[in-house]
């Protein structure tokens, strides 16, 4: 499982009028890949809240000629969460129906 390493260069907070919610604005550069090797806090999965922490394998180092089709690379990052939380849900059933 290969992903992206961004880089944040500009964060905006918006305070969205009459509410007391905020929106972020972010602008961001691809710096690399890295490969996923172990998830940290794999709670974070069940919790938006929360950070998603892991262990990576840096593959590169990405330069100005790295194509990034950045459309593709959210939707593998979306389906890997996805995939990711089906696996730790199966495994805590799993869990659940061996406890007596």
């Amino acid at each position: 499982r290969v992903g992206s390493v961004c880089h944040v260069d500009k964060l905006r907070v918006d305070r969205i009028p009459g509410t007391s919610r905020v929106r972020y604005v972010v602008e961001h550069s691809v710096e690399g890949r890295a490969r996923l090797c172990c998830i940290q806090n794999p709670t974070a999965l069940f919790d938006e809240s929360l950070y998603l922490k892991a262990t990576v394998d840096l593959l590169d180092a990405c330069g100005e000629e790295c194509p990034v089709d950045v459309d593709d690379v959210d939707h593998r990052l979306r389906a890997l969460r996805r995939s990711v939380a089906d696996v730790a849900a199966a495994a805590a059933a799993a869990m659940w129906a061996c406890d007596v």
